[in-house]
């Protein structure tokens, strides 16, 4: 296991970390007070890109929406640290329409194409429902703003594992993705002309039609070819997306807690990146009890705990008067739950390494809610010693 400095001293070295884990495990938050410590620690010029629908990321952040344009959110946590941000911090949402938008007119053919295009029904329906639309939009924003320098490190907080792994593989799946094989079937027929376009398309416009709306004949023509021309540019694109992913430059960290199933989820996530040849940099465990409560000389305040009437008896008169038996076996209980609960959290962090070879920070649970920008500052302090939260 390693401290937050040897977390972030990795992932200093790095252009793009991608956050994943299970939902609920304090993802949003792990990933903006990740930015923060590097930016703080670092002087980094830090983006951090939320995947997630959800608007976690601005709740987080005390903003009341958040758009696809970087934000800078200095103003927002410099008040709540107790020294100078050496670096800066922006936070951005995915709009997956402007992300495709701005795909067309890199890859279509001629601004002819690209008006029609953007403008045709089948087009706008692909991007509100087709399986792998979002994912694609991701890691297009992602490259673009990658491939523009204007960040030293952009931050990816993705959605729960299963769409978080849906996004690591969509270039890898981009022959199946936004109807290509759709597109070829149509493709075929429309070349050798209308009336054998329409004696064959039936049962495939058909199928179109239930998964793109149902639109005239003429769109669906020029949908398939508007998209046939941005198809090379696409599949281009996705292999040096993956290249990225795959490259030392990029650092996949996973943020879980450890009930059950969200570790379960993310030691699914882990075994998939290495499967892929991808690099974990790092593990966050949220909501840890104190280790204290687990520790070996413990074992002897509970066992003096399982029996609540010597302890009560031993009570000063004058506390038994205000504190009742069976308010100490409640207590008792407790302590017996808490101790047992941090035993067993004890031999699960033991086994973290299993999940690769990575960087360990334990985030303490706390009395206090931490999906707000107290509570980025307080994860970011965790992660980074010298990332310090302001008193008061």
């Amino acid at each position: 296991m390693s401290d937050g400095r040897t977390l972030l001293d990795e992932l200093a070295k790095r252009e793009v970390i991608i956050c994943g884990g299970a939902g609920g495990v304090g993802k949003t938050t792990s990933s903006a007070a990740l930015g923060l410590a590097l930016a703080h620690r670092y002087g980094k010029k830090v983006l951090v890109l939320t995947v997630d629908p959800a608007k976690r990321l601005a709740s987080a952040l005390g903003l009341a929406e958040l758009g696809s344009h970087p934000t800078c959110i200095d103003s927002l946590v410099i008040p709540h640290l107790s020294e100078p941000l050496r670096g800066s911090l922006f936070a951005a949402m995915l709009n997956v329409k402007d992300a495709w938008d701005q795909a067309v007119q890199r890859y279509a053919d001629s601004p002819q194409t690209v008006r029609r295009l953007i403008a045709n029904p089948y087009y706008q329906s692909m991007i509100e429902t087709f399986v792998g639309s979002q994912e694609y939009a991701a890691l297009e924003t992602l490259f673009q703003l990658h491939a523009s320098g204007e960040f030293d490190c952009i931050i990816v907080d993705t959605p729960p594992s299963k769409n978080a792994l849906d996004i690591i593989e969509a270039p890898r799946h981009y022959s199946d993705f936004a109807g290509v094989r759709l597109i070829s079937l149509l493709t075929s027929p429309a070349r050798v002309g209308w009336k054998a376009f329409s004696f064959a398309a039936a049962p495939v416009s058909k199928m179109a039609s239930r998964l793109l709306g149902s639109t005239s004949l003429a769109e669906l023509i020029d949908f398939v070819e508007g998209f046939q021309s941005m198809n090379g540019g696409i599949q281009k694109r996705a292999r040096s997306l993956y290249a990225l992913l795959q490259s030392t430059r990029c650092a996949f960290i996973v943020v879980t807690t450890l009930e059950d199933v969200q570790f379960g989820e993310a030691e699914m996530f882990t075994y998939r990146l290495r499967e892929l040849g991808m690099h974990l940099r790092g593990v966050i465990i949220n909501k840890c009890l104190p280790e204290f409560l687990g520790a070996e000389d413990m074992d002897n305040v509970v066992m003096h705990a399982r029996s609540p009437e010597d302890v009560f008896a031993g009570m000063p008169a004058s506390t038994r008067e205000i504190c009742s038996l069976d308010a100490v076996e409640n207590v008792s209980e407790m302590v017996q739950l808490l101790h047992d609960r941090a035993v067993l959290e004890r031999k699960l962090r033991s086994t973290v390494s299993h999940l690769g070879r990575a960087a360990v920070v334990n985030v303490p649970l706390l009395p206090r809610d931490l999906s707000n920008i107290e509570g980025v500052v307080e994860i970011a302090k965790r992660i980074s010693p010298q990332t310090e939260l302001r008193d008061g």
